[in-house]
């Protein structure tokens, strides 16, 4: 019976709160290196991405990914052991922490490199701490785990999607410097509850010493009478006698050395602990570790981000569905939902699989607020089971789990990365848009991994079933994170300032190269003040679709809309399978549609219609990236379609695009003859990508501004003038540079320098105008 009761209080989460730590600060901890975890881990394909990014082909640091695997190494139980020691923990935890500080590397393969090191020693502390036989460990981290996610999320939403850890230098430093005074506390803690274990234990040992210097003789009566009571009543505890006494406590020093055990880094495997029985899983491990590794690719795929299904399910104006800056909330509070469900034993039922499941599939194949509202039940679903995933996880042997785990993981992501950059990489083909096919994997082998083994007891089945007292503590953590998150969400704006009434406006495009500058850092701040110094109204950014795992999963339209006070336009939905196609617009934007251009050959190209109310004026906007040089049938039957657009369009329009092709090429020569438009400057003859025309304005100004640092291509603009009436209107056509020989009204912005006759010189990290631009026209 004695054994019993310590059993029980190894299993109860609220002894796990004692040893001289509150609840609060153990969730603290835990809940730190859980933020610390989900920073590393989902920054590390972003940083692979970038080198083939810039290749437009494989380039070999690829191989870095599989640092991930590096768990595989606890498949030795003596490493494992060696890894369990307090020591050890400390230490991985640390070079975590410090492997942060990759951001400030001065180069971006160094910073690769160090990120890849502290994302496989993150790895190694969520194997070792996940599997580790004492049962406290393991409560903690899961739970540490699923706040620390909430916390990650949560920091986004203060940062309009982006991860603080990686925004600039100072949050950077920041973040680590609060990380360290966390582990540091989280070692001196432990190393108190240590000595004050020790203390303890000499005075009990002191205590039994004198107990057994005046025991009672052990005659042959006294004996037969402890045993007749001990077989009436299955215990010694009721035989007043010294004897008795001693064994008591024994038993006491016994426990005390168990239960004071230091609850966070100090490791043990006495053998009184709960043990991960994984004899009779070990055959099982392949699909759990497979169904695990999905789970952690569906996680951080579709809520890595809170706004991330707004993307997904995005169509064009009017029926945009639902806007990321607020309605990534609802998001928010349905993955603490998702949270707190995880106790509950529905979700251990196939029907709760198969309504997650099919809620992922509506996702994909719906539009707008249904696809949205499918999300909503996803994101439930999602956070919901990882407790239960977890608790089968850790009865299959650790190293070859994990292994399966994250090869599983890497597969996944390779092959999302392989249905949207299918052009550039072998066995593309094979890949182009299937989407639906990893959608499909991922279902099943959920199914599998959640299922196996399901009729067997799980010790870990405490993680659900904990006591109250620590399970309100964690909801309050929940709730203060829920709360912390809504706080940031009322910090947006939703009403934007409308600009004075004008029939002048500047249209401007750039590639944009999802916002991380030619050497990999980001680069949104720089780009909102080159933006804004351009006095802009319409602004369309082409490869700006970063709502996607390895580009990071930021919101690009929502921060640059947020922060230039500007509507926005993103298309096509992420699950299209492009690179986007974004609007900036100080006008309202009355109606537009998202496009996917024929692309029977090469990556599938967007384009965005869009009509814009400028001061009471329709105009409308024609914005695209059309494919690859390579693929010619592509690009002629995109600039066929696009021109269609155009020549039916009933009010003056602008087209701003990426063409691939020389001027008086084909596809420039379909746009201009069939297309019904004028090139904003015919005697430009040094372009290869972006172009400008319109119709039924009037051109005023043309500028080309360098790319300096923040692209690889620069930034083309052009005033109009809305002339009274469209159909028979006289342009202009004498050409000025100076800034002083035309009106203010027509300058552009003297921010950039003035008229420069070539290219901007090379190295140049400044913006500056460029090509013998800018042209005024009068």
């Amino acid at each position: 019976m004695k054994s019993n009761e310590k059993n029980n209080s190894q299993m109860n989460p609220s002894c796990c709160c004692y040893d001289g730590v509150s609840r609060w600060r153990q969730l603290l901890w835990y809940t730190l290196h859980g933020y610390i975890f989900w920073c590393l881990f989902l920054a590390l394909a972003p940083m692979i991405w970038f080198y083939p990014l810039n290749e437009l082909s494989i380039t070999g640091y690829e191989a870095l990914s599989l640092l991930t695997l590096t768990p595989i190494i606890t498949e030795s139980a003596f490493i494992l052991k060696l890894l369990q020691k307090p020591h050890m923990v400390i230490i991985l935890r640390l070079l975590s922490v410090v492997s942060l500080a990759s951001f400030q590397a001065p180069d971006t393969l160094l910073r690769l490199l160090f990120l890849s090191l502290g994302t496989s020693c993150a790895l190694l502390v969520f194997t070792i701490t996940l599997w580790n036989p004492n049962y406290k460990i393991r409560f903690l981290m899961l739970w540490g785990l699923l706040l620390g996610f909430l916390l990650f999320l949560v920091s986004r939403i203060w940062f309009l999607s982006f991860v603080p850890a990686w925004w600039t230098q100072t949050t950077n430093t920041i973040i680590i410097s609060i990380a360290l005074v966390v582990n540091i506390d989280h070692i001196i803690s432990d190393l108190t509850v240590e000595i004050n274990s020790a203390k303890t234990s000499l005075n009990t040992n002191g205590n039994c010493k004198l107990d057994e210097q005046n025991n009672l003789p052990h005659d042959s009566e006294t004996k037969n009478s402890i045993q007749d009571v001990s077989a009436e009543n299955n215990t010694l505890t009721d035989v007043p006698n010294k004897t008795t006494k001693i064994q008591s406590c024994k038993e006491e020093t016994q426990e005390n050395s168990e239960v004071s055990t230091p609850v966070t880094n100090g490791f043990t495997s006495n053998s009184n602990n709960v043990h991960i029985s994984q004899a009779s899983f070990s055959s099982s491990s392949l699909l759990i570790g497979i169904g695990f590794g999905s789970l952690i690719f569906l996680t951080g795929w579709t809520f890595g981000e809170v706004s991330l299904i707004c993307r997904w399910v995005v169509e064009g104006y009017p029926l945009h569905g639902p806007l990321p800056q607020f309605w990534g909330c609802p998001v928010l509070l349905l993955l603490g939902v998702g949270v707190c469900l995880s106790r509950q034993h529905f979700t251990k039922h196939f029907a709760w699989w198969l309504l997650g499941v099919l809620s992922l599939f509506l996702l994909y194949y719906l539009k707008t607020w249904v696809a949205y509202a499918s999300g909503l039940f996803l994101a439930v679903f999602t956070l919901s089971i990882w407790p239960h995933m977890v608790s089968r996880a850790i009865q299959c042997p650790p190293g070859r789990t994990m292994f399966v785990c994250m090869l599983t993981w890497i597969i996944e992501t390779l092959f999302f990365v392989w249905t949207v950059a299918y052009n550039f990489v072998p066995g593309g083909v094979y890949t182009r848009e299937h989407t639906d096919y990893l959608i499909s994997f991922i279902a099943v082998t959920l199914l599998s991994g959640y299922f196996t083994g399901a009729g067997a007891k799980y010790p870990s089945d405490a993680f659900i079933h904990m006591d109250s007292k620590m399970w309100n503590e964690i909801k309050k953590a929940i709730l203060l994170l829920l709360c912390i998150g809504l706080l940031g969400f009322g910090t947006r704006s939703s009403h934007f300032e409308q600009p004075k009434p004008s029939k002048i406006f500047t249209a401007a495009i750039w590639t944009f190269h999802f916002g991380y500058d030619n050497y990999g850092w980001p680069s949104m701040e720089r780009a909102e003040k080159v933006l804004r110094e351009t006095h802009a109204d319409f602004i369309t950014l082409l490869e700006s679709d970063a709502s996607k795992p390895f580009l990071g999963n930021n919101d690009l339209g929502m921060w640059f809309g947020q922060k230039l006070g500007m509507y926005v336009d993103f298309g096509p939905a992420t699950k299209k399978h492009t690179w986007g196609n974004l609007i900036l617009s100080k006008y309202p934007i009355v109606k537009s549609v998202h496009h996917l251009l024929p692309s029977p050959e090469g990556e599938l190209a967007p384009a965005i219609s869009a009509t814009v109310n400028i001061s009471g004026t329709l105009v409308d906007f024609v914005v695209t990236h059309m494919g690859n040089h390579r693929d010619n049938e592509d690009r002629r039957q995109q600039a066929i379609y696009l021109s269609d657009i155009l020549k039916s369009s009933p009010n003056p329009a602008v087209f701003l695009g990426y063409v691939t092709s020389y001027p008086y090429g084909r596809d420039y020569t379909q746009f201009i003859e069939e297309g019904q438009m004028k090139d904003i400057d015919p005697t430009d003859h040094d372009r290869w990508c972006q172009y400008i025309m319109y119709k039924k304005l009037v051109r005023l100004a043309y500028a080309r501004i360098s790319r300096g640092e923040l692209s690889d291509t620069e930034i083309q603009m052009a005033k109009f003038k809305i002339p009274k009436n469209p159909s028979s209107n006289k342009d202009n056509h004498v050409v000025l540079h100076r800034h002083e020989d035309v009106p203010e009204y027509q300058r552009f912005s003297r921010k950039f320098g003035h008229y420069y006759p070539a290219a901007a010189p090379s190295g140049q990290s400044e913006q500056l105008y460029q090509m013998a631009t800018p042209k005024y026209f009068v």
